[in-house]
């Protein structure tokens, strides 16, 4: 884990020079853009840190541990959803459907646009009203309220 830590810190110290040299006034242009574009709020919901009950700061929750099985808690950001019908934890970066990962905004897009062709085709068809009629048609006290016939 230590081989794979160093790794994506270089990986990560390589992006952030790339940054510093892409500003024309280096370092400074990196620190104004944190400035301008970072919402601590959002982050510290984003990664899950919480407020200490004793009020010491913020701490992360970390890994829990439930049924035999750890379960990531910090940073859940960058977890991955396990769940193969497009359920994801909040702020998943995508979606998975049928083995397939799908950026979270375009799966959102395509469930909208399924449900409003779907209502689309339910007033079209005037699927509604029918359905209304035929349940208002099922007269269910008469059904099991009969009186029993006399011999």
């Amino acid at each position: 884990f230590n081989s794979i830590n160093n790794k994506i810190l270089e990986d990560n110290d390589k992006i952030v020079n790339k940054m510093i040299l892409s500003f024309p006034d280096g370092n400074e242009g990196l620190i104004k853009l944190k400035q301008e574009h970072y919402n601590e709020k959002l982050a510290q919901i984003v990664s899950n840190k919480v407020m200490d009950i004793s009020g010491n700061g913020l701490n992360y929750l970390g890994v829990h541990e439930a049924y035999d099985e750890f379960i990531q808690i910090k940073d859940p950001v960058y977890k991955y959803p396990e769940s193969n019908c497009g359920r994801a934890h909040f702020y998943a970066p995508v979606k998975k459907l049928f083995g397939i990962f799908i950026d979270t905004y375009w799966f959102d897009c395509l469930i909208i646009w399924l449900a409003a062709f779907t209502l689309y085709l339910t007033l079209l068809h005037d699927t509604l009203r029918k359905i209304l009629t035929y349940l208002g048609n099922i007269n269910i006290i008469q059904k099991f309220s009969k009186k029993p016939k006399r011999l």
